[in-house]
């Protein structure tokens, strides 16, 4: 059936649990996750929000033809062991629409995950954050990004903005035209 929030003060905590819901959310009230938390929807949803400091869920399942948006912000635990990793499930015909709010986590525990959806995709509206942990041991790495219609530059290099420490990654180059190719830096060739 549906889920009715309460008032604007009410958190619902998950609390380690499942909280499996068949119908749709409804009223100004929040959700409260934690790294064991699961929640699963099968039906129309509508907005899902989540307590702020209790953004974050192990694994968040769409069965069926179940749709859901997200109106705050949602972390999918990285986990704390091997095995513990959280996932986003999409399997069959079902639609999330992030409006920017989700984050695939990563962390030395382990690395949240994007279950395999429906072939056609179109399962996840909207952009996802995806973290990757990198150990601090200075070692060549192999990384690529999957996606579709952004470069290097926006999706690693916060678009050639620097918000702060821990954001992006820096890729020098030691050709003189290093800032005009879209380097950060001209290493010494």
């Amino acid at each position: 059936g549906n889920f009715v929030t309460g008032n604007a003060m009410s958190i619902l905590d998950i609390n380690g649990h499942t909280l499996s819901v068949d119908g749709a959310f409804s009223g100004p009230g929040f959700l409260a996750g934690s790294n064991t938390s699961n929640l699963t929807l099968n039906g129309t949803a509508g907005n899902v929000k989540f307590a702020t400091t209790k953004e974050i869920l192990k694994d968040f399942k769409l069965l069926n033809a179940a749709t859901a948006s997200l109106t705050s912000k949602l972390d999918i635990t990285a986990g704390t062991g091997p095995g513990t990793e959280g996932s986003v499930q999409v399997p069959n015909t079902g639609v999330l629409t992030t409006n920017g709010n989700l984050t695939i986590k990563s962390s030395v525990d382990g690395t949240a995950r994007i279950a395999t959806g429906r072939t056609t995709g179109g399962y996840i509206v909207g952009d996802v954050s995806v973290e990757r942990y990198l150990s601090s041991d200075r070692s060549w790495r192999l990384l690529s990004t999957p996606t579709v219609g952004q470069t290097v530059r926006q999706a690693w290099q916060e678009n050639g903005t620097y918000p702060g420490n821990s954001f992006g990654t820096i890729i020098t180059s030691n050709l003189a035209s290093w800032a005009v190719n879209g380097f950060d830096f001209q290493t010494p060739g």
